[in-house]
């Protein structure tokens, strides 16, 4: 049987920090690596031609409509900036940064491209209404969040004005590795979590967040992921449509420790609480499950009308859990 081919497009909401950068690229690329890795090691995966390509959403490129025709997912990354302030880049700071950044590693991919369509300086809100468009329009193309990819999904689709989706959260950050107790609709679809051979209905992700989604009730064809002790509501999942992770997947132990050492600096973190979070960071994670899971997401359809009647009673179960915990 031939491959299936997949086409993955990366939006870059911001660049790594500078040695990461310089040792495994762009967010984009870091994705593309671990999923490349998943697909030949998830069990029950079919064979896949994957194809991928990245936008540098931050100055303004997103995929134009006939690149859209071709897609069958997106990847929102992360970014260290928050979705619901509606604050724009500043397109200088970007540009130095990414000319400092190409110094060190040249030829990468997120040099622009001839097919890449220059839009106005985006703001978190110009990308949400593209991201509610794309949602709206292209019911064909699976959309996955990683963290402020993730905020930023629920803040497209969810948000209104009196009830923002999200807010910050007020047991600020979540750092390093955490488990998130699954729910069981995730559980029931997906399976067990292979890698976590002490407890398989827990994910182990890497964390870097003070911001997270507050949803009530979780809305209809929708699914909670789960939820750690932190954090109440982890990712979303509507089958063949959306799947976000709030923890980053794409994350390991170098690239979670160096952006924490970044971090730290611009939130005055003191250095007994950097060294503390930095143990954590050191921890076994899941990491190749959960983009084994993404690819099987990336190949899924839409629900069936056979699912839905028994999907209800899940997600009661679920929404009374996330409610309890919020």
């Amino acid at each position: 049987m031939a491959p299936i081919s997949l086409h993955i497009v990366g939006l870059d909401c911001d660049t790594p920090v500078p040695n990461v950068y310089a040792e495994r690229g762009t967010y984009g690329d870091i994705f593309e690596a671990l999923l490349r890795d998943a697909a030949v090691q998830t069990p029950g995966v079919p064979e896949v031609d994957l194809e991928f390509s990245s936008f540098d959403c931050v100055r303004g490129f997103l995929p134009s409509i006939e690149d859209l025709d071709r897609v069958d997912g997106i990847i929102i990354t992360g970014s260290g900036m928050i979705p619901h302030h509606g604050l724009v880049w500043d397109v200088a700071d970007v540009e130095k940064k990414r000319l400092q950044l190409m110094t060190m590693r040249p030829g990468s991919k997120h040099c622009l491209n001839s097919h890449k369509v220059k839009l106005p300086i985006p703001s978190y809100i110009h990308i949400t209404n593209e991201k509610t468009e794309l949602y709206t329009n292209h019911p064909k193309i699976h959309l996955f969040g990683s963290c402020f990819g993730h905020q930023l999904i629920a803040h497209a689709l969810f948000s209104t004005p009196s009830h923002p989706a999200v807010v910050r959260d007020p047991k600020g950050w979540e750092l390093g590795v955490h488990p998130i107790t699954l729910t069981p609709a995730i559980l029931s679809h997906f399976g067990p979590v292979l890698s976590n051979h002490s407890n398989p209905t827990q994910l182990r992700q890497q964390f870097v967040h003070a911001d997270h989604v507050v949803l009530h009730p979780i809305p209809e064809g929708f699914h909670a992921l789960g939820s750690s002790e932190h954090c109440a509501l982890q990712g979303l999942w509507q089958r063949g449509r959306v799947l976000t992770y709030q923890g980053h997947a794409e994350f390991d132990r170098f690239v979670n420790g160096e952006t924490l050492k970044v971090f730290s600096k611009a939130a005055g973190w003191e250095e007994g609480y950097l060294e503390e979070k930095l143990v954590g960071v050191e921890k076994d994670d899941d990491a190749v499950w959960a983009a084994g899971v993404m690819l099987r997401f990336f190949l899924e359809s839409e629900v069936r009308e056979e699912d839905e009647a028994g999907w209800e009673k899940v997600e009661q179960a679920e929404e009374e859990d996330v409610m309890a915990r919020l």
